[in-house]
């Protein structure tokens, strides 16, 4: 596992990781750089799992956390002229889940096959795949 994720996220100073049991890892990174890579890089996964992350603090048992956020990009098709604001990327990440950001490199106007959010879901609930967004921009479920 160490090697396959060491040449997938190369950190430049290195990492380790720990078997903690329980299909449970502490991933350990020598530069605070190297994790913000990783952490902000993506969803990931390996052999087919995905890797659900969290940040320990002092005191927190690795055993104990609850495993069933994870923070993920999320490709918004289809949205209509005029309704590409932060505004409305919001509400439609608050609807999937818990808006994070929009992408820097979504283009305001023009046109775009789709656009970028990210948001926190939780796992263990059902994925929303559609949502209603009316022209005054009040948002429905769809």
């Amino acid at each position: 596992m160490q090697n396959v994720l060491a040449s997938i996220w190369r950190p430049k100073d290195g990492m380790e990781i720990h078997d903690l049991g329980g299909q449970r890892y502490s991933f350990v990174f020598f530069h605070v750089l190297d994790l913000q890579k990783v952490v902000e890089g993506g969803s990931w996964t390996f052999e087919q799992n995905l890797l659900l992350h969290h940040k320990l603090e002092a005191n927190e048992d690795a055993h104990l956390v609850r495993l069933n956020r994870m923070d993920i990009w999320v490709q918004i098709y289809d949205l209509p002229t005029g309704m590409l604001s932060e505004r409305i990327l919001k509400s439609i990440g608050d609807y999937i889940g818990v808006f994070i950001k929009a992408d820097s490199q979504n283009v305001k106007g023009g046109w775009k096959l789709f656009v970028r959010i990210r948001v926190t879901m939780d796992v263990d609930k059902p994925l929303k795949r559609k949502m209603k967004i009316k022209r005054e921009g009040v948002l429905g479920h769809g």
